[in-house]
Parts: structure tokens; C-alpha cells; sequence
């Protein structure tokens, strides 16, 4: 069945409760700068019981009938613009399936400003997306038989798909009314759209395989481990973006992942307590739980999937993605983030650039080389390489003005050598192994000595404000220079740890 409730009819209801909820919708129009039409007498009552419904719930899935094909009216791609032509889809809770049925209209929930439009109304024109105008096109009532028609008395052009066909991406048309079954549908309560593109939109495009599969929510809340790890991490279980699986996630928070019972001892990849050179820490398998990622992570705090169908991977532009950050002394000017899909901590690259690794960017953006620092003040840090710096670190205060002079939001490294776990690659750090994909905050300059930020945002898919701890604080393997003693530091958080 549709995971959607089905929309209970006001006629059942009574004139006295339905004047009440028409009052009630008109009070919720109006704080939309709306106001509700009155009924065309021509047309059934029961448009005016949808808009005053669909401004009770405002947000609406359209799918044939009662719901039990599991298809939804659906814009390709979820991009608003004139001419995007709509289909049938499997129902996803997606974006590109919610709608607002109101005032006699059927708008676009991410974006109100445009309407469903049936062109010249003819049979089987394909109905697009336009921008509200009022035209007759874009004019539906809602019948008590289920039918969703072009208003105006006529009664004459229906919404349609085609007869006996079930399938995803078939085209939505309109039709001459006939009241046949591929006329009838059906209105279910959604929730709002999530106004926060997150990267990946798939939450199981990267599964590794080993850890549990959640295809419905309900399948997520009748796993007594699973469900509380989600409510600690992004306050609730998630009613959308399913199926969801844990197996594609890079990142598990220790206390989280301990205290629901879904992972209790992770594998230390690098156990010695002060790796030294090349080559230190194991390369694992696939959805392997771990620890000691990189000399930057909060030891304490942070847990890792090993995730090899993410290496490589970047971000598109303007998008959310989940990240992990602890405070360093490299940060300054700019925050670095590595990519840790799963932490339910967010942030968006905006206008983005996306290259290999550090000197990639100097000779793109200032026409440079790479400059690292004097390694011979540290002799046991000093860097080997084959292809020469790489690190890159007295050329990043000339890198970050210019960029963001040139509109960038973000940088992102793809393939960064100086972690512990991973595969082995070239570096002229001490260590040299594979990171997450490298994700630099470019508009954040107070990294240097803030874990929290107003950049960030938590919740499940970034729906919620970042409700970070500032005092939650653990010890890296970063080491101070002067006195060779662990450092600790504060690290990045919506509240869980």
C-alpha cells in the first residue's frame, strides 16, 4: 500500500464542521497572503472540500485511485521550469511528488510559483509544468468520483493516464472525461517538501552490503537497534528517502552506535599510539566498523563504515551533504570537512570546485605550484614523495582570498593521500592513505577555534537546525609540536556524539 494516509472526505463530516474547517482554511490562506475561491455552483461540492482540505494538510500526493499501485504524478528530475512534462512514478516521498491542491489550482510544492498545465486541453496532450497564470489550463476541480477535471462547467477534460498501465514514466495526459478507472485518483497527505537538496539523493546508490536495509519506515521503527540510532542521531526516524541503508554510510557516532546495540567494538585500523611512517594502518573491507580514520578525527567520538564505493566521490553544486570536522590549527581562513555520509551533520558546498588533490587547485586557480611546509624543522615528519608536494600548506592563505574573490563557496578533494586507513597513494605527509573526499568551507573563517557553525544544519536530510554542543570536546592523534604531547579539540556536532 501507498505509505500516504488517504484523505478523509468532508462531506462525511457535516455542514457544521465543514464551515468550521472552511473558516479554519481561510485563517491558514491568509497567512500565505491567500484566500480561498468561492465554489463554482456548476461543479461538485466537493471542490471546495478539497481546497478546504488540501489547506488543513496543504501538502498532497496524486496517485491513481485508492493508492494501491504505489504510483504518484511526478515531475522529472524535480526541476521547475515552463515545459517540464510530468509522469507517473513509483511513489518515493520525494520532492518532485508533492503538490498543493488549492484555489483551483495544482501547484508545485517546492516551488508555488508554478501550476500543473494541460496545454490546449486536447486528448492525450502530455501535461507539463507552467508558471501560475490563471488560464483555464491550469484550472482543476477535484469530483466526488475521484476525477480531476479542467474547471469551468464543462466537465469535458480529465486527468488520465493510460488504461491498464501501471508502469513508471509513463506520460500524464489529459483525456475526454469518461469516468473510467484510469480517470479516478486519489489525494494523500505528504509530508512537506524537504527545501534542502542532500546529496545522496539514493540512500542506497553506495550500500556496501553488509549492514541492514530499511525499505519503509516501517521496517526502520520495528528494528529496535536501528530506530534508536536514528533518533539520536537525527532526532527522529525518517518518513522519507526510503529504502535507507546504513551500509552506505561512511560514518557511525561511537556513544550512538553503542548505546542502541548496532555496533559495539569498531576495528582500530591504526592502533599504534603514534604512527610514524608510511604505510601505518590497514587497508579494510567493505562495511568494516572502525576507528583512527585519520590523525584528525575525535578519537572519542567518531566511528567509521569503510566505504570504498565513495572514494572518489564529490558533491554537486548547492547541495547538502553530511560531513564530520574537528577543530585543527590548519584552519585558517577556511574549515576543512571530510565527506562522512551518515553523521547527520550538513553542509551545503553552494557554488562549488571540485579537483583531485591540492596542487590541482594551486595550478588552476593561481597558476602555481605547491608549496608545503618546512618539513626539516621536524625530522621525523619529513615528507616522501614521488610526484613532489602535495600537501600544499603555505599556499593555502594565497589559495582561499582568490577563490572566494571568484565566487566560489567550497573546494572539494577527491583523492587525498595523508590518512591512515584506505588504500596507499603518493604524499608528502607522514601518513598515506586515502581520505574522504576533502571538502573546504571557504566562506567559514573562525574554524581555527569553532567546532560549531551557523553553515551547518542536522536532522535527516538537513531539515533541522544543527543544534551543536561547543563542549564536547576529545583527543585527536594531532600532535603539539613544542611539547609532542596528543592534542584535544573540539569537534563538529548537532548533539549527538
Amino acid at each position: 500500500m501507498m505509505p500516504f494516509h488517504y484523505m478523509c472526505l468532508l462531506w462525511v463530516l457535516g455542514p457544521v464542521v465543514a464551515q468550521d474547517l472552511f473558516e479554519k482554511g481561510n485563517t491558514f490562506l491568509a497567512q500565505r497572503g491567500l484566500t480561498m475561491q468561492t465554489v463554482n455552483p456548476s461543479e461538485t461540492n466537493l471542490t471546495a472540500q478539497v481546497s478546504v482540505k488540501s489547506a488543513d494538510t496543504w501538502y498532497k500526493n496524486i496517485g491513481p485511485g485508492d493508492g494501491s499501485f504505489n504510483l504518484c504524478v511526478d515531475l522529472p528530475g524535480g526541476d521547475a521550469f515552463n515545459g517540464n512534462r510530468l509522469w507517473l512514478w513509483e511513489c518515493n516521498g520525494k520532492n518532485s511528488q508533492i503538490w498543493v491542491f488549492d484555489n483551483f489550482q495544482i501547484r508545485y510544492g517546492m516551488d508555488e510559483n508554478f501550476c500543473i498545465d494541460a496545454s490546449d486541453q486536447s486528448n492525450g496532450v502530455q501535461l507539463w509544468l507552467w508558471e501560475c497564470n490563471g488560464n483555464e489550463q491550469q484550472t482543476w476541480a477535484y469530483g466526488d468520483d475521484g476525477m480531476v477535471y479542467i474547471s469551468g462547467g464543462s466537465f469535458s477534460t480529465c486527468l488520465d493516464h493510460f488504461e491498464g498501465n501501471y508502469d513508471n514514466g509513463q506520460a500524464l495526459h489529459v483525456w475526454e472525461c469518461s469516468g473510467a478507472d484510469n480517470q479516478k485518483w486519489g489525494l494523500f497527505d505528504s509530508d512537506p517538501p524537504n527545501f534542502f537538496p542532500v546529496w545522496p539523493q539514493d540512500n542506497c546508490q553506495y550500500d556496501t552490503g553488509v549492514w541492514p536495509w530499511f525499505q519503509t519506515q516501517q521496517d526502520l521503527e520495528n528494528d529496535q537497534w536501528w530506530s534508536a540510532y536514528f533518533t539520536t542521531v537525527y532526532g527522529a526516524i525518517p518518513t522519507w528517502g526510503y529504502p535507507i541503508c546504513p551500509g552506505a554510510f561512511q560514518f557511525l557516532w561511537q556513544s550512538a552506535a553503542r548505546d542502541s546495540g548496532v555496533a559495539l567494538q569498531p576495528t582500530d585500523c591504526a592502533p599504534n599510539a603514534a604512527p610514524t611512517w608510511k604505510g601505518e594502518g590497514d587497508e579494510l573491507s567493505d562495511g568494516e566498523y572502525y576507528i583512527n580514520n585519520a590523525f584528525l578525527d575525535a578519537q572519542q567520538a567518531f566511528g567509521f563504515i569503510y566505504n570504498s564505493r565513495l572514494w572518489g566521490a564529490s558533491v554537486p553544486r548547492n547541495n547538502w551533504v553530511e560531513v564530520a570536522h574537528t577543530v585543527f590549527s590548519g584552519d585558517t581562513g577556511a574549515v576543512w570537512y571530510y565527506m562522512a555520509v551518515g553523521s547527520g551533520v550538513w553542509f551545503n558546498v553552494g557554488n562549488t570546485a571540485v579537483y583531485t588533490d591540492h596542487a590541482d587547485a594551486m595550478r588552476d586557480i593561481l597558476g602555481s605550484g605547491c608549496v608545503d611546509q618546512d618539513w626539516n624543522t621536524f625530522a621525523d615528519w619529513e615528507p616522501v614523495s614521488s610526484i613532489g608536494p602535495t600537501e600544499c600548506e603555505k599556499s593555502f592563505d594565497d589559495l582561499w582570498p582568490v577563490a572566494i574573490s571568484r565566487g566560489f563557496d567550497s573546494f572539494q578533494f577527491t583523492d587525498h593521500y595523508d590518512c591512515t586507513c584506505g588504500p596507499q597513494g603518493d604524499s608528502s605527509y607522514k601518513y598515506d592513505r586515502r581520505c574522504p573526499t576533502e571538502i573546504v568551507a571557504l566562506q567559514d573563517k573562525g574554524g581555527a577555534t569553532e567546532a560549531c557553525s551557523s553553515l551547518l544544519r542536522g536532522g535527516w536530510g538537513a531539515g533541522t537546525d544543527c543544534n551543536c554542543d561547543p563542549n564536547f570536546i576529545s583527543t585527536t592523534k594531532d600532535v603539539d609540536k613544542s611539547t609532542g604531547l596528543t592534542l584535544s579539540a573540539g569537534y563538529s556536532n548537532c548533539g549527538a556524539n
